[in-house]
């Protein structure tokens, strides 16, 4: 089975778990990622959003994890990657963590002085790590356990 068929199934049960959940929405394959370019499944809803998403991104959470169990079932248990968002909610809060990041880092990078972010997804924190590992000065770190595990972000010093 080539990408384009695996695509289509992925596309396909995902319509069918939308269907099941009752809301009205279109579902589109975006190739080009927010991060490290991992394919989007994009849902377009005018009603029911608010189902899918739900508080914090916890309901799109869990109908992504969703998702991917059925997807992977559906190819005979192969690893596709992929990420499911909501009428770009993902996208504004990938904006908003990296914006909070880059903010972060500047300040780290002038006082010298290491901060931590706040608790963050796995998810969320591979956002940081990925926003920052091109950031001159910084580096990150996650620290702690789930569901405390946070980003610290320190002065590098170059030795020679």
């Amino acid at each position: 089975m080539d990408n384009a068929e695996k695509r289509e199934k992925i596309i396909s049960v995902a319509r069918e778990i939308i269907k099941f959940i009752g809301v009205d929405a279109e579902i589109n394959w975006l190739e080009e990622g927010y991060v490290a370019k991992t394919p989007i499944i994009s849902i377009e809803s005018l009603s029911g959003s608010g189902v899918l998403i739900g508080k914090k991104g916890q309901n799109l959470e869990a109908l992504e994890h969703l998702i991917k169990l059925a997807a992977a079932k559906s190819l005979e248990n192969e690893i596709f990657p992929f990420i499911v968002d909501v009428n770009k909610y993902r996208k504004s809060q990938i904006s908003h963590i990296a914006s909070t990041a880059r903010e972060v880092a500047v300040r780290v990078a002038r006082n010298n002085r290491a901060e931590f972010l706040s608790p963050m997804s796995a998810y969320e924190r591979r956002i940081v790590h990925t926003e920052l590992s091109s950031f001159k000065g910084v580096g990150t770190e996650s620290v702690g356990k789930d569901p405390n595990r946070r980003v610290i972000i320190k002065p590098q010093t170059n030795i020679i």
